[in-house]
């Protein structure tokens, strides 16, 4: 039984020496260049031809039967059998080459996972290149991913950001109106109160008439609140949050004609008073880009008229804004893929999965579209 286990020992050990003496056999062929290989091959086929053909032609002359016809077999097979081996040769040498550009056309179409593979006695340099290219690929991906990380971190910024600032527009907002507001409404009270009580008729030789310098204050308080009020809902207005997207996109309007004179126009398609609100993050992004892009037209387009058009569907809500302004080409000093206002408004859209576009119309204006899906 010893001996048994012994001699299975024995041969295992031998087994593994020759494995690896294989293994070095082909390691060793494997990094023979191509043209070393050929020339291998073709003086192995030559000598051997030589030593055979001499051997069948001895053969045959003293049989009697060696002829010009045999003698060109002889050649012939010579011809075929070193042909044969060179196409083997080189078939299974640039086998990768096939590999590397089907991977190449995979890569291509988008299978990013797409690699080549190497082959048993592939020429080294052709290797080398394989290798190369699998690992510029494999740098490629690790670049794509981190690429796609950071963005998705930057994305997750701006949300965090724009969540933020409306969350402190808000706070500002609720400020102006219940501190600041009250405060204004206070004296504005307070200076009617004093105007009421003042005489009628002060002395003609006074510097400054006591009504007519309280009925001042009082205006420039009311001027005061009223500019307040705009400001808190330029900011943040409350119907937005209480009411939803429809009636704050119309009390916007609304107090935009009122404020700069601008011919605006509000079409809700698709909105039912049954339907469910919008989530709160869609109707403020769709909210603001509304906002931004009357801006752009009463500051930068100096537009006439504005027509917004609102529109939802089981799928997407859209938000379409056109003015009648010099359009973006025609602005001064204004590039559309640097402005602010755009990059602003593009953000919003595109942190809710949604669609951006600005482009100019004909014949003078500039039409803002956005799709946001359901």
């Amino acid at each position: 039984m010893t001996q048994e286990l012994f001699a299975s020992q024995i041969a295992s050990s031998a087994n593994t020496r020759n494995a690896r003496t294989r293994e070095r056999a082909n390691a060793a062929w494997m990094a023979v260049p191509l043209f070393w290989r050929l020339l291998g091959v073709n003086l192995v086929v030559v000598l051997g031809g030589a030593l055979i053909g001499t051997w069948l032609t001895q053969r045959l002359v003293l049989s009697g039967t060696f002829t010009p016809f045999t003698h060109g077999l002889l050649v012939l097979a010579a011809l075929c059998l070193s042909a044969g081996l060179t196409m083997l040769l080189l078939r299974a040498t640039f086998r990768p080459i096939r590999s590397l550009r089907e991977a190449t056309m995979r890569f291509n179409a988008g299978d990013h996972s797409a690699r080549a593979s190497l082959a048993p006695f592939t020429d080294p340099d052709v290797a080398a290149l394989v290798i190369e290219v699998n690992a510029l690929w494999d740098r490629l991906e690790a670049d794509a991913a981190t690429i796609r990380e950071k963005t998705a971190q930057a994305e997750r910024l701006a949300a965090q950001v724009i969540m933020a600032q409306e969350e402190e527009r808000r706070r500002v907002a609720r400020e102006l109106h219940d501190e600041a507001g009250q405060a204004l409404t206070a004296v504005i009270i307070g200076l009617e109160r004093g105007l009421a009580s003042m005489p009628e008729v002060y002395a003609a030789d006074l510097p400054i008439q006591p009504r007519q310098l309280i009925s001042n204050l009082r205006d420039l308080a009311a001027q005061t609140l009223d500019e307040v009020r705009k400001l808190a809902l330029e900011l943040r207005p409350s119907v937005l949050d209480d009411l939803g997207l429809v009636a704050a996109l119309r009390q916007y309007v609304r107090s935009t004609e009122e404020r700069s004179g601008l011919a605006g126009q509000l079409s809700v398609v698709g909105w039912d008073e049954d339907d469910s609100r919008l989530p709160a993050e869609v109707e403020t992004a769709l909210f603001r880009i509304a906002q931004e892009a009357m801006t752009n037209a009463i500051r930068h387009a100096q537009a006439q008229s504005v027509q917004m058009r609102l529109r939802r569907s089981p799928a997407e809500v859209s938000l379409d804004v056109r003015d009648d302004g010099v359009g973006l080409r025609s602005v001064p000093g204004q590039d559309t893929r640097e402005h602010m206002g755009m990059f602003g408004m593009r953000e919003r859209a595109h942190l809710l999965g949604g669609e951006f576009r600005a482009s100019p119309v004909s014949p003078r204006g500039t039409l803002v579209q956005v799709r946001i899906p359901l």
